[in-house]
């Protein structure tokens, strides 16, 4: 078996738990989706759906939509791989509403095949400069 050493620690639980990683590719992932949901009449619920005269339980579509922008990453030693959802961030730095196209081959061809710091905060991993998102 081809079994690499690494110096790095990989216990997530460690305050502070830092590494390098490669980023191998930008992915702008889009889903949408309904589904149907039923609701109690008198049920006081933010997604309350009012009677129409019809006694019963109510049936709604109610929709849903993820929208993710990832930075797919490996560990320098390439003994890890992951992925890190920087949507929010990557629009807070850029001062943008949305995401398009070239934004995203832009950050893409800025930043695949380039070496970043992940941390992890509050128990998510992050970037550890986020002006690397810069566009």
């Amino acid at each position: 078996m081809d079994v690499k050493k690494t110096n790095q620690t990989f216990d997530k639980r460690t305050k502070g738990f830092e590494f390098e990683a490669l980023v191998i590719y930008v992915e702008y992932y889009v889903c949408s989706l309904k589904r149907k949901v039923s609701y109690v009449k008198k049920a006081k619920s933010v997604f309350y759906v009012p009677d129409f005269g019809n006694n019963d339980a109510n049936l709604t579509d109610y929709p849903e939509a993820i929208s993710e922008l990832n930075i797919h990453y490996r560990t320098i030693d390439d003994i890890g791989s992951g992925t890190i959802d920087v949507r929010k961030l990557a629009l807070s730095v850029n001062n943008r509403r949305s995401i398009t196209e070239n934004f995203i081959n832009t950050l893409g061809d800025k930043l695949v095949g380039k070496t970043i710091d992940i941390v992890l905060e509050k128990s998510q991993l992050k970037i550890k400069d986020s002006s690397i998102l810069k566009v």
